[in-house]
């Protein structure tokens, strides 16, 4: 790349985006408006991503490296792609990037904090008060500080001294036309027969996400057990990966085999959704928003979600879904099998769910907003 083609905004994310999820829909539609707006974006990457960002002409660099923080990495970045502004993503707030950009003169930096600050295993929030300080001269480098959730916007708050001025909520966008399914019966029928030797009368209940503690599938799968001792209509599908699957899989009783299923990593989750009646989200840690449960709001189904962290900006109880503490086996059954037996309290969550998520979460209406952040402070 010529070093004289103007770049305004030189977007750093430290993940490699090979998967098409709700954060590479995002950036699809940051560079739809960003043409739009005659707004130069060069998106740096730590490592391979999907086929789909050729597909959608984004300008972009993998930058492989074992410290991506380092100051000759930011350095020669900014001496290959010299930008007015950088928006750094899936960094730390005290990450050395950002005071190395201000040391190297970049007019103006944007930081998403896309993780909540708050570690599931402190959940009082208690960070000491030296890295408190570390944030703190740290943000006050950064020009504006996008959140993902109130949740999240109070949590940077609180965690790190930041000035609320400088805050702006951004929510993670759901692109509504993708997870916009219509069920086909004959599908679902076969799909039953096929995974579950069942019919299609039968209540689909879908787990989507990482197999690991924090996620509190462990008391869910408890939860699961005891439903199926005594419920013969309702099944089980888990779709992810993680440490405890051969645990979660290898606990199976042999009586239930097949009623719980497995389906491992999938980049067609919204086919999943299609044939599902509810999902479950039963997060023990703090989420900083919520993917999966806005994915499958959008999808018009009702959402059993934990009352942890962003979670219940997504999740409207009793309106788009069902809220329980997190934990609690007996809360999880019971919301599980109040759905499992109403057919129009489910058609009626989750159409509330689509409209909520239409009217708040829309990638559209997210990416234009930064768009026009970037707008203020580029041409102010």
């Amino acid at each position: 790349m010529n070093n004289k083609e103007k770049i305004d905004v030189l977007f750093v994310a430290d993940i490699a985006p090979k998967k098409l999820g709700s954060f590479e829909t995002f950036l699809f539609s940051l560079e739809k408006f960003s043409n739009q707006y005659n707004i130069k974006i060069k998106y740096i990457f730590s490592g391979d991503v999907h086929e789909k960002f050729d597909e959608n002409n984004l300008d972009y660099d993998v930058v492989r490296t074992e410290n991506f923080s380092s100051f000759v990495v930011t350095a020669k970045l900014l001496k290959k792609y010299p930008a007015k502004m950088i928006h750094f993503n899936f960094t730390g707030m005290a990450d050395s990037n950002i005071l190395f950009s201000k040391i190297l003169n970049v007019k103006n930096i944007f930081f998403t904090e896309h993780l909540c600050p708050q570690k599931c295993q402190d959940k009082l929030g208690y960070l000491s008060y030296l890295k408190k300080i570390r944030r703190y001269f740290y943000a006050l480098n950064i020009d504006r500080i996008f959140s993902v959730s109130e949740f999240a916007h109070k949590r940077i708050i609180e965690n790190n001294f930041v000035s609320e001025s400088k805050i702006i909520n951004l929510y993670n966008g759901i692109d509504i036309n993708r997870f916009n399914i219509s069920r086909d019966n004959l599908q679902r029928s076969n799909f039953f027969k096929e995974n579950y030797a069942m019919k299609i009368d039968s209540v689909l209940i879908t787990y989507v996400g990482q197999l690991i503690i924090q996620k509190g599938v462990k008391c869910y799968f408890e939860a699961i057990l005891q439903i199926l001792k005594s419920n013969t209509n309702v099944l089980f599908a888990f779709v992810g990966d993680g440490c405890l699957r051969d645990e979660l899989t290898n606990s199976i009783p042999t009586e239930f085999v097949n009623r719980i299923k497995f389906y491992g990593l999938r980049n067609d989750i919204e086919n999943i959704f299609s044939l599902s009646d509810v999902v479950v989200v039963p997060s023990i840690c703090e989420e900083a928003f919520g993917l999966v449960a806005a994915e499958a709001s959008a999808c018009g189904l009702p959402v059993i979600a934990t009352r942890v962290g962003g979670l219940p900006e997504v999740v409207l109880d009793n309106r788009t879904g069902l809220l329980v503490p997190p934990g609690d086996v007996l809360s999880l059954i019971n919301a599980i099998l109040k759905l499992a037996d109403d057919k129009n309290l489910r058609l009626r969550l989750g159409n509330e769910g689509r409209k909520h998520i239409e009217n708040n979460f829309d990638v559209n209406f997210q990416a234009k907003t930064l768009i026009e952040n970037y707008r203020e402070f580029l041409f102010s």
